[in-house]
């Protein structure tokens, strides 16, 4: 395996994990804000809300998705020089877009009396997806520019 495909199998599969994380911190965000829905399903805690299958299914396809949508961003091209910067803004956007198609496909059917709250919902989950993708692309790039500067990782100019 070649320096660069094991440095984006990295990138991938940390930005799969992040999204798994902020994924499950929205649902448990999800299902303690929204009441009227623990009712309707006599559901009384976390752990048998986290036992639906919709639940497993969407911790499952969300973070194939989220990849997906970075994928298609761009994020996964030119590994070796990345601004922070221009990391921030493409995670900026890429969760924006999957978080915005998210609430049309899923949260918007939520049956909840009052619809500001799907709006709260909405933000939330792109403020916890943005800091759980970026934190670790931070990291990478911190390391990457650390050895990169100590020659431990040459570029070609």
């Amino acid at each position: 395996m070649t320096s660069s495909s094991k440095t984006l199998l990295n990138y991938v599969l940390t930005d799969f994990v992040a999204a798994i994380v902020g994924w499950l911190s929205f649902t448990a965000l999800r299902f303690h804000l929204m009441s009227d829905m623990k009712e309707m399903a006599d559901v009384h805690s976390l752990q048998e809300f986290l036992m639906f299958p919709d639940v497993w299914i969407g911790q499952v396809c969300f973070p194939i998705f989220f990849v997906f949508i970075f994928y298609l961003s761009g994020y996964y091209n030119n590994l070796s020089i990345k601004s922070r910067l221009q990391e921030l803004l493409t995670t900026l956007v890429s969760t924006l877009i999957g978080c915005i198609v998210i609430f049309f496909a899923i949260i918007v059917n939520d049956k909840i009396p009052d619809r500001s709250g799907n709006y709260e919902l909405v933000c939330a989950m792109w403020l916890i997806m943005t800091i759980s993708v970026y934190l670790p692309r931070f990291l990478i790039i911190n390391t990457t520019a650390r050895r990169i500067r100590r020659g431990e990782i040459k570029i070609n100019t």
